[in-house]
This record gives C-alpha cells, structure tokens and sequence, in this order.
C-alpha cells in the first residue's frame, strides 16, 4: 500500500496507460478493468483494455469506456496496469515482453502477491479489485454513478458471492449502499446476470454433477468437467462458472474441488472452502495460489492423478 500515493499522482500526472487483466477474466477483472477505463477518460487519458480472452459474452451488457482488444495494440504504453493477478503469468505469453520494458503497475487482493509491479497497490483484506478501485475513486474525487458504479458493483458482486462470500468486508457493503444513493440499480443488473445461463449450460451442470464424489467422511467434495461433455452439450469452460458452490454446500464438505480437463491435457483445479480451512495454502503447495476460502492452479496429469494429488493434500490440513 506504501506505493498509492505514487499511483494516484501517476495516473493525474502521466500518460498512455493499458490496462490488462488475467486470461479467462471473471466479473471482478472486467468490472475493475471497465471501471478504471472510466477514471481514465475522466482523467482526459489515452488508454487501452485489454484481455487476452476478450471480453466475455455474458459481460456485453456493460457500458463501456473504450471497447476491449484481445490483441495489444501497435504501440506499446509508458504504464502497464494490471489488475486482478496474483501472478504476472496469467495474462497470456503476447505481453509478458512488454513487461519487461515498460513501467507496470500492479493492483491486486490475492494474498502473497509477489509485488512484480515498478509500483503495487496490493491489500489483500479487500474482497475485490473493485474495492480497490472504488478507493481510487475517493482519492482522486471522482463520483462513483452510472456505468462506473455498474463496474464496481460487477466486481464486488462476482467475488463476494453476492456478499455471501466470508471474504465479504465492511467497505464493500459501504461502496454499494453509496452507489445505491446515488442511483445505481442492482436489481437491473442482479436481473441480467441470473438470467445468462442457456440450456445447454444446464445440460452440462446434469453432467457434471453426476460426478460428485464425497472422501474424507463426507467433508471432502469433488466434481470433474471433461472434454467430452463440452462437445456433448457444445458448451465450453466458461459455462462452468458456479458449478463448484453447488457441491459446497453439502452438509458437512469443508471443501470444494472442481477438476476441469482443458485442451492441452493438464488439468485445472479450483477449490472452494467455508471459514477456517485455507485453500490458498493447498493451492500453493501445488503451484496455485488464490484466497483463503477460493484458490485454484494447473496440474499436468490425468483426471484421476489430480484427484489423488489433492484429495491428499486437503486431508493435511483437515
């Protein structure tokens, strides 16, 4: 956090920014990403988004400042602003030359963030990017309404889980009744979000929740994606979002484990915990990393070795 005065003055001061976030981005990486795209064109900035994945179908309802590139464009910035990563690996192989000769700024909340950025805006007691963005906001007097609002909102929404979350603070249940003062309207878009799945979606989820299996006396949950269901129901990885909240919330499970088999044969893992189990120290013994109660990472293995590799890890600390 020593850093943020560096940034504010940065971003007042300086020019030519591109913001970028993780491959794959979820509501907080697009909505922090949006939502800082709006400070800058208040700031009279030129600036990019940019995602190496696009910006995904199911977030197309979001106004925007300037429309997202999945290519980098012909020049490169003087700030590289990177939002949402706990590693500087996950934002795809075409940037990371970049981030070797320009100054970058990294804002995150995963913990042990490794602090990769010329300046690091890191606090891991945020629920959210978006928190962090929101704070911004107040430093630097710009009114959080209309689009903007809707971005922060969309970040704090995806990462709390609706507020269910235990990563859920305080400041982000502040930002949003502000937000709510000045006009913002959740249930419009609360609306929009519950009503994206498509039926083949809802094919899918048959599928892979007929793989929930139960270890460790019923406090261990694991359910598998694999190829072959994807061109069953012609879906892909980004319609599995949500499926793993469903095995939590079994009675008893402690943790939560999807296994998703990609394309180019490994494996990956995402966990999910309540309270006092830390998924982030699992994850990171096994090359991940994420929040003590949401983590996840990659696995070069088969579907069952994974299995074994972290239902064995889990049962350490359970």
């Amino acid at each position: 956090m020593k850093d943020k005065k560096k940034i504010i003055q940065t971003l007042q001061q300086d020019n030519n920014f591109l913001v970028v976030s993780h491959l794959n981005p979820d509501g907080d990486a697009i909505g922090s990403s949006v939502a800082l795209g709006f400070i800058l064109k208040k700031l009279n900035k030129n600036f990019s988004l940019y995602n190496a994945s696009g910006l995904p179908e199911k977030f197309s309802w979001l106004k925007l400042p300037k429309k997202f590139c999945n290519t980098l464009p012909p020049q490169k910035p003087k700030w590289i602003i990177i939002l949402d990563c706990g590693d500087k690996n996950r934002m795809g192989d075409e940037i990371l030359p970049w981030l070797e000769t320009c100054k970058t700024i990294n804002m995150d909340h995963h913990l042990h963030n490794p602090l990769f950025g010329s300046l690091n805006l890191v606090n891991e007691n945020a629920s959210c990017v978006g928190e962090i963005i929101a704070d911004l906001c107040v430093d630097l007097n710009i009114e959080i309404t209309g689009a903007l609002a809707e971005a922060i909102y969309l970040a704090i929404i995806s990462d709390t889980g609706y507020f269910t979350y235990s990563n859920t603070t305080s400041y982000a249940h502040f930002i949003t009744s502000k937000m709510i003062e000045q006009g913002l309207n959740v249930g419009k878009i609360n609306s929009i979000l519950s009503q994206t799945w498509s039926l083949n979606k809802i094919k899918l989820m048959s599928l892979v929740l007929e793989t929930t299996e139960l270890f460790q006396s019923g406090e261990i949950a694991v359910i598998q994606i694999t190829q072959s269901m994807f061109k069953k129901t012609n879906t892909g990885p980004e319609d599995c979002e949500g499926f793993i909240n469903y095995i939590r919330n079994i009675k008893k499970v402690k943790v939560a484990v999807s296994l998703r088999e990609e394309k180019d044969n490994t494996i990956k893992f995402s966990l999910r915990s309540y309270d006092k189990v830390n998924v982030q120290q699992i994850a990171s013994n096994l090359g991940g990393g994420g929040h003590k109660n949401a983590a996840g990472g990659i696995l070069k293995c088969s579907l069952n070795e994974a299995k074994k590799i972290i239902i064995n890890e889990i049962r350490k600390v359970l």
